[in-house]
């Protein structure tokens, strides 16, 4: 089921980004992100959240790509915060968090 979440948040995000561009952001290379796309090999259970904290899935309907306002999240924990400002139509442009996954 994680890998089904998982491939296709990476469909949705290889629509903006490309393999390599991935690949730099999850800290594989872009073959292992191909690997992944034909499911040569599963992604790993932790995929589905680096591109959902990393915001690289699709952005939400009715939201233009720029978002109302933008705004920084800093020690963003559970992501409580990011989650009340993107529904109220910001664009978050950075998250620190020390657990990168």
């Amino acid at each position: 089921m994680v890998a089904n979440s998982s491939i296709t948040l990476l469909r949705q995000a290889r629509t903006r980004h490309t393999q390599q561009e991935l690949a730099g952001i999850v800290g594989v290379n872009a073959r292992t992100v191909r690997r992944w796309e034909v499911r040569a090999t599963p992604p790993p259970d932790y995929l589905a959240d680096v591109l959902k904290q990393r915001g690289l899935n699709t952005p939400t309907p009715g939201i233009s790509e720029t978002g109302l306002f933008s705004f920084i999240d800093l020690f963003a924990g559970i992501g409580g915060i990011r989650l009340g400002f993107e529904k109220q139509g910001g664009k978050c442009l950075f998250t620190s968090e020390w657990n990168s996954f």
